[in-house]
């Protein structure tokens, strides 16, 4: 819904709603501090707060969605910057709350309010009015996804790519956990110990990040999204003979200019599906929110067909089957990049 409502009212209006309800969440917990309270604010005001990287991404398409490349290379320092508040934020609030439950909350409800001042002073609005769209609620359709599928062969490869392209993610340590799973199970690694890989790794996906802009200006987009999915497989197939923690720290370095690391791909695939959908009508927000819809469609389900793969392999002697069935989608994406439908004159790296 709210894709659909920044292309009719603007990006920046549309920029308060997610941080306010946050600031909101804050304020209802903070006079209880319990679980019932956190359940409520969650359930009740939680819902606009996930999509408001894209609302960015939105204001990002504004300004340099004729730019492929530009575009790219701000979505790369985007995912950047997101990723070191990732790993700072745990360390920074379990450090203040040592000292008090509540600090960290009031301390983030600080940031909110920071965040709120930031968007009323200093942002400016990047959709002209000449461009706003009236609200198109079939945007906000959890099946939404399928128009950006008959939108031509070009957009509909794209989409494929990003679509595989989340599938593969909770093999590579998601949000599902499976590779984590398979460490505590098969390898036998406590909490100390995947905590260590997981901190080390961290560290290691830096050279993706660090490469992924200069690495779209000399060879193009489409070329750094090929990259990233080989980098994707070799992390893959490295991880599948994995059986120390220094193997699979090597298997992060090797794919870590690949999806589940440094992001590369998926940056260099957004800013083609922003262009793309942009040459076919859609406006920027609502591209987003169909986008974001596929990706949670995909999220749906892929919990629960990585589990089963998982519990397939470990019955059958080969726990680490789900890397295979990765390795498979990623070889998958490969060919759909190679068929010559991202090779479209605006992706290049004259642009």
């Amino acid at each position: 819904m709210l894709g659909s409502l920044t292309d009719a009212v603007g990006r920046k209006p549309v920029l308060y709603i997610p941080p306010l309800f946050d600031l909101l969440q804050r304020l209802v917990v903070l006079p209880f501090m319990t679980v019932g309270s956190e359940v409520f604010a969650r359930t009740a005001l939680g819902g606009v707060v996930a999509p408001l990287m894209g609302v960015f991404d939105a204001a990002l398409g504004d300004l340099h969605v004729s730019r492929p490349m530009v575009l790219g290379t701000w979505q790369s320092r985007m995912s950047l910057a997101q990723t070191a508040a990732m790993v700072a934020t745990p360390i920074i609030s379990s450090t203040l709350a040592a000292r008090d439950l509540r600090l960290p909350l009031v301390v983030s409800a600080g940031i909110l309010a920071t965040n709120l001042l930031v968007t009323k002073f200093c942002l400016v609005e990047t959709l002209d009015r000449a461009k706003r769209k009236p609200v198109v609620w079939l945007s906000s359709s959890p099946f939404s996804f399928f128009r950006l599928f008959r939108s031509g062969p070009r957009l509909r490869s794209l989409c494929c790519l990003v679509l595989l392209d989340n599938l593969i993610q909770p093999v590579l340590g998601g949000h599902n956990g499976i590779l984590q799973i398979y460490q505590a199970d098969s390898l036998g690694w406590g909490l100390l110990h995947r905590g260590r890989y997981e901190s080390v790794s961290a560290v290691l996906q830096l050279p993706g990040f660090v490469v992924a802009p200069a690495l779209m200006r000399k060879v193009g987009l489409p070329w750094t999204a090929r990259i990233g999915i080989v980098s994707t497989c070799v992390g893959l197939l490295t991880s599948f003979f994995a059986r120390r923690q220094w193997q699979f720290y090597a298997a992060v370095l090797c794919g870590s200019l690949g999806k589940g690391s440094g992001l590369s791909a998926s940056p260099a695939l957004s800013a083609m599906v922003a262009a793309e959908g942009a040459c076919v009508g859609f406006g920027q927000g609502e591209l987003n929110a169909m986008v974001g819809n596929l990706r949670g469609s995909v999220g749906l389900f892929s919990g629960l067909l990585w589990g089963g793969i998982f519990s397939l392999g470990s019955r059958r002697g080969t726990p680490g089957l789900f890397f295979l069935v990765g390795l498979c989608l990623a070889v998958a994406q490969l060919g759909i990049s190679s068929r010559g439908l991202m090779r479209v004159s605006g992706y290049d790296r004259t642009q």
